[in-house]
C-alpha cells in the first residue's frame, strides 16, 4: 500500500511540474515609493540688536594656576545683567569706549576708557576676572588691537608682580568694515553691581542715533523730556532712552529699556557740558548707573 501511494506522490510530480520545460518566472513585487527623509539644519541663533554675534577670550596667569579660554554665543535672552558677550570693537566700534566682556559662570572684562579708532594699536586699560575658585583680579593691562579690528591681545602685571596675558577674538554679522550711521547723538552707559563671587558685575551700553532733539544742555531752560527709541546703532542691547526733567523740583530722572528690563534711576545727578551731560545715580534695583550723552 505504502508503496502505491509513493508511487502516485511520484506519477502526479511528473505530470504536473518535475519535467515541465517552461520556465518559472516570479515577478517583481509593486514597487513601494519611500519619501527620503531630510535633516534641516538648526538655523544660527540671531543675537539681539547690538550684540557681537561671537566672543572669545583667553587669560594665563601661571602664578594662580588660571588658563581659561571662554567662547560665548549670544543665543538666548538678554536682560540687565544676564549671561551675556559683548565687544565694542564690532558693536560700538571707533565712538565707542573699548570694551570686551564674557559673563556667565565666570566674569572677564577688559575695557579701557579710550575709543579705538583707526591706527591706535596699543591702549592702557583693565582686567577684571572673576570666578569661584580665585579672589577677584583687576589687573592694569595694555591692550594691543589686530589690524582686522576685530581681535587683539593683553598683558600685564598685577599688584603682586604676577603676569597675566590673553587673547580676544569677537565677531558680528555686521561686516566690522562696514560704515556705521552717521548719528548727531551718542549715549554711553554703565552698569556696575555686586555679585556673589566678592567682586562687581560690569556692563557697558550704547546707542547713536540721528534725531532733531535739542540737546537738554543746549537750551536755557532744560526739555521736560528727552528720549531716544529705535536707535540707527544700538550698542550691547540698549533699546531706548529717556531722560526726565522735573522744573518744579529740579530733578532728573532716568529710564533705559534693555530687551525685555527697564532700568529706571529716579533720581539723576546731572552735570552740563558744552556738548552734553554727564549722569549718574543707583537705580530702584539698587544698580549703579552712570552715562554721558553728547548731541
Amino acid at each position: 500500500m505504502l508503496r502505491r501511494l509513493t508511487f502516485g506522490i511520484l506519477a502526479i510530480c511528473a505530470t504536473v511540474a518535475c519535467t515541465s520545460s517552461e520556465p518559472i518566472t516570479i515577478e517583481d513585487p509593486t514597487p513601494v515609493s519611500i519619501r527620503p527623509t531630510t535633516s534641516t539644519a538648526a538655523p544660527k541663533p540671531i543675537a539681539p540688536a547690538g550684540l557681537a554675534d561671537e566672543v572669545s577670550i583667553s587669560l594665563i596667569v601661571d602664578a594662580l594656576n588660571i588658563d581659561q579660554r571662554v567662547t560665548m554665543l549670544n543665543d538666548g535672552p538678554v536682560g540687565v545683567m544676564s549671561p551675556v558677550a559683548s565687544c565694542s570693537l564690532v558693536e560700538g566700534g571707533s565712538w565707542f569706549p573699548l570694551e570686551v566682556v564674557v559673563s556667565d559662570e565666570l566674569f572677564i572684562r577688559i575695557s579701557s576708557t579710550t575709543p579705538t579708532p583707526e591706527g591706535i594699536g596699543a591702549i592702557d586699560g583693565s582686567l577684571t576676572y572673576q570666578d569661584q575658585r580665585n579672589a577677584p583680579l583687576d589687573v592694569p593691562v595694555t591692550i594691543y588691537v589686530s589690524d582686522d579690528s576685530s581681535s587683539g591681545s593683553f598683558t600685564g602685571r598685577d599688584a603682586e608682580g604676577r603676569e597675566v596675558s590673553g587673547e580676544f577674538d569677537c565677531s558680528s554679522a555686521v561686516a566690522v568694515d562696514e560704515t556705521p550711521p552717521q548719528g548727531n547723538t551718542e549715549l554711553s552707559l554703565r552698569l556696575r553691581t555686586s555679585n556673589d563671587m566678592g567682586g562687581q558685575r560690569v556692563r557697558r551700553l550704547g546707542m547713536r542715533a540721528s534725531t532733531t532733539q535739542q540737546c537738554p544742555s543746549s537750551i536755557a531752560e532744560p526739555a521736560n523730556r528727552w528720549k531716544v527709541e529705535n536707535a540707527d546703532h544700538p550698542v550691547g542691547g540698549l533699546e531706548s532712552a529717556v531722560l526726565k526733567f522735573d522744573s518744579s523740583s529740579g530733578n532728573w530722572s532716568g529710564e533705559f529699556e534693555i530687551a525685555d528690563d527697564t532700568v529706571v534711576v529716579e533720581n539723576l545727578a546731572v552735570s552740563m557740558m558744552p556738548n552734553g551731560l554727564v549722569f549718574s545715580g543707583v537705580s530702584v534695583d539698587n544698580l549703579s548707573v552712570d552715562g554721558a550723552l553728547a548731541c
